[in-house]
């Protein structure tokens, strides 16, 4: 297994826009959108700038460098979320060297991913919100439970006070909905995280105890955060491909508009962020022909079935399997990751046959809502 990190990532030159003054930003934190702009226009002036031109395009060709140094004819790819769309890339500039690719999380070249993000995410919301309602336990303890209504009680900023999940401190700040909705988008990429959704939320805007909630910012804060989301690396790639088509999205003006905020926040942060127009390539219907494989979890809010359909058509020789439980990223799962090896090892081989994929036990379960302090040991058996 070969890893690299792109420009702008790891130890590729990694631009975090992390300052000293940013670590007293607490969970649940509302980040104002002038302090963002002007903390990304000093990252750019202090370390982005050496990031122009580093786009998938280049991305792809230092693939392909290091290909060359490590003296592969032939390499399998693998790749997630956007990782899917260097995959695309590397395939459709270098095929004669690619053996097979595996692609989780599907990120397509058109439409822009941060389009789709809105529907996708409210798609997903919603999903949650009738497993809670078909849960007899979930429903029990939160009857008539509506995320969309209990966000909509955030009329503007509050201000709310909880113990730090990791410092103990007692913490006060000010949040509103948007920072609020973040949380939740966070939690819908991973089934686990998911089920914390109706007792946290409930929790904090019903009963104003905001500590439950606090923790899952945390935790999806940490993995969505600088720690694995450069946004040096980020900000190079969205500012130069999907800036230009970019737009305003109307999803009926509910209060979950998390998908939209991300595109206000990405309009807004590449006004501060230069960087070249660097169009992604439109490859004819089919023309890719190496032994691809997609994966894709139902329940994903930023790169569903759905989002996978747009690349399928490139590729002639492909299967997409669907994960009916799976969030974001589904190779972890043990059954996931048996296939990707049998893929791996004889691609046709693998999606021969009339029924092909992993055959995961429980592809229909889900972990049992969380519905207090004791966790889903209240919820009995898992749903």
């Amino acid at each position: 297994l070969v890893f690299f990190d792109i420009r702008g990532t790891g130890m590729s030159g990694g631009v975090t826009c992390e300052y000293e003054d940013d670590k007293e930003f607490t969970p649940l934190t509302r980040f104002a959108p002038e302090l963002m702009k002007s903390q990304l226009a000093r990252c750019y002036k202090d370390a982005g700038a050496g990031l122009v031109g580093a786009t998938t395009r280049m991305a792809a060709e230092d693939m392909e460098a290091l290909r060359v140094a490590l003296g592969a004819e032939k390499i399998n790819l693998w790749g997630g979320s956007y990782g899917t769309r260097l995959a695309q890339y590397y395939i459709y500039a270098h095929e004669d060297h690619v053996r097979s690719a595996v692609l989780d999380g599907v990120v397509p070249f058109a439409p822009s991913y941060i389009n789709e993000t809105p529907a996708n995410a409210l798609a997903a919301l919603n999903h949650m919100t009738e497993d809670c309602g078909a849960s007899a336990a979930c429903a029990a303890a939160f009857p008539n439970f509506d995320p969309l209504e209990l966000l909509a009680q955030l009329t503007g900023p509050r201000d709310i006070r909880y113990v730090h999940p990791v410092t103990g401190q007692a913490v006060q700040t000010v949040t509103d909905r948007d920072s609020v909705s973040q949380v939740v988008f966070g939690a819908l990429y991973s089934p686990g995280a998911r089920a914390l959704i109706p007792y946290t939320l409930t929790q904090a805007i019903s009963h104003d105890n905001w500590a439950p909630l606090a923790i899952l910012a945390d935790d999806t804060g940490r993995y969505l955060g600088i720690n694995t989301i450069y946004a040096g690396g980020r900000l190079g790639i969205i500012c130069s491909e999907e800036q230009a088509s970019m737009k305003r999205t109307d999803i009926g003006g509910n209060a979950f508009q998390n998908g939209r905020t991300m595109q206000a926040i990405f309009k807004s942060a590449c006004e501060v962020w230069p960087m070249v127009n660097d169009p992604l390539p439109s490859p004819e219907p089919g023309s890719l022909k190496i032994p691809a494989l997609f994966i894709s979890g139902a329940l994903d809010p930023i790169t569903p079935p759905s989002l996978a359909n747009y690349s399928l058509k490139y590729f002639s020789n492909v299967y997409h399997h669907v994960l009916k439980t799976g969030g974001h990223i589904n190779s972890p799962v043990p059954c996931v990751g048996e296939f990707i090896t049998d893929f791996v090892s004889d691609p046709e081989a693998a999606t021969s046959g009339d029924d092909p994929g992993p055959r995961c036990i429980g592809d229909g379960y889900l972990p049992a809502f969380v519905l207090g302090p004791l966790g889903s040991m209240q919820a009995g058996a898992a749903q």
